[in-house]
């Protein structure tokens, strides 16, 4: 016996639907994977993000810290230069008005009260 075309377009049709069906699930399951790399890009994006972000505050906080200790190093070669230029003129002022030659002692005593009389501390204060 032979199929009558109504069987035949009843099994087409169902065929179709099956196929529809299956295309259907196909395309949500294609939205699914598309929704979730979306998300893990988007989760890699802000980790991205943060952890740029937190090496730039690292190095900045470590360029901070070694400008700071470059000033305060800076700072203290300044002060000794200081000192020492203050030494020597307070021995050499002496002697000129003296009009003698100091010794060791003499000069050493005067150097100490010339610089007690100076106040160096706020030349070594640091400021941020």
């Amino acid at each position: 016996m032979k199929p009558s075309s109504i069987d035949v377009a009843e099994r087409t049709r169902a065929d179709a639907q099956q196929l529809l069906q299956e295309y259907r699930e196909r395309l949500r399951e294609a939205r699914s994977q598309a929704d979730e790399i979306v998300a893990r890009a988007r989760k890699a994006g802000e980790v991205h993000e943060r952890e740029t972000l937190e090496k730039a505050r690292t190095q900045r906080e470590e360029l901070m810290a070694q400008t700071r200790r470059d000033i305060e190093a800076e700072t203290r070669r300044a002060i000794q230069e200081i000192r020492a230029e203050v030494a020597d003129l307070t021995v050499m002022g002496t002697e000129k008005v003296t009009r003698k030659t100091l010794d060791e002692r003499d000069q050493r005593r005067l150097v100490e009260e010339a610089l007690n009389e100076l106040d160096f501390s706020a030349l070594g204060e640091h400021r941020s």
